[in-house]
């Protein structure tokens, strides 16, 4: 879970990880440089032997702050969460039994905080439904290792879009991807969120992404993006 002056949701975010009905986890807090009080807040969950938190001297940003959680973690399965989101009680235990049937990415729909309104609208999504638009909730996502390990992570020239960069990637190497059908996160509206403040930058990533996985399928072969 990367974080960056998340004072006043950070809190919430890591209790509903901690608070799951599959506790054997380990939580992998990014502080990205914050600012706020959120370094501070943080500390009282170090008593927590499942928590840590590594502090970057410098600001990473997202992408980057993923791989390196990524890169500390020891589980079978890496699962997403956002400092600004809440994820239900039972979402682990539920995206874990999706897994142990042959998935190897699970995204959840999410409830938007602000307005009660579920998305995704459907739960299962083919993979070429990623050719029109990305709508995974990221912070939702859970996937194995070896499916991390086998894309080379996140794609670290992306700074913004990199959920569908990586999406695209994991469906390129032959990976089954689902999104199951129960609620199981809480997605916040951010109006200082990436996806607002870097919305133009997003859009531009995300038309070269789909550029690029359009001209692999045609050509039947990787197409590195120009990005």
């Amino acid at each position: 879970m990367p974080v960056r002056n998340a004072e006043s949701s950070v809190c919430i975010a890591v209790e509903s990880i901690l608070r799951q009905t599959h506790s054997d986890l380990e939580l992998i807090i990014i502080d990205d440089e914050s600012t706020d009080r959120t370094s501070l807040l943080l500390k009282k969950y170090l008593v927590d032997p499942r928590v840590l938190v590594h502090r970057n001297e410098f600001n990473l940003g997202l992408t980057k702050s993923l791989n390196l959680a990524a890169g500390l973690s020891n589980g079978q399965y890496l699962a997403r969460m956002d400092a600004d989101d809440q994820s239900l009680p039972d979402r682990l235990n539920y995206q874990l039994s999706h897994l142990a049937k042959g998935v190897d990415l699970c995204g959840t729909r999410a409830i938007l905080s602000c307005s009660g309104k579920i998305t995704p609208r459907i739960s299962c999504l083919p993979s070429a439904q990623l050719l029109i638009r990305n709508i995974f909730v990221h912070g939702s996502l859970m996937f194995t290792r070896r499916l991390f390990d086998q894309v080379g992570g996140y794609d670290e020239s992306l700074s913004v879009a990199q959920d569908y960069g990586f999406l695209v990637d994991a469906i390129l190497s032959g990976a089954k991807i689902s999104i199951a059908p129960a609620v199981q996160y809480i997605l916040a509206t951010n109006p200082g969120g990436i996806t607002s403040v870097r919305f133009d930058e997003q859009v531009a990533n995300a038309r070269e992404i789909k550029k690029a996985y359009r001209l692999s399928i045609f050509r039947g072969r990787y197409v590195r993006r120009n990005i």
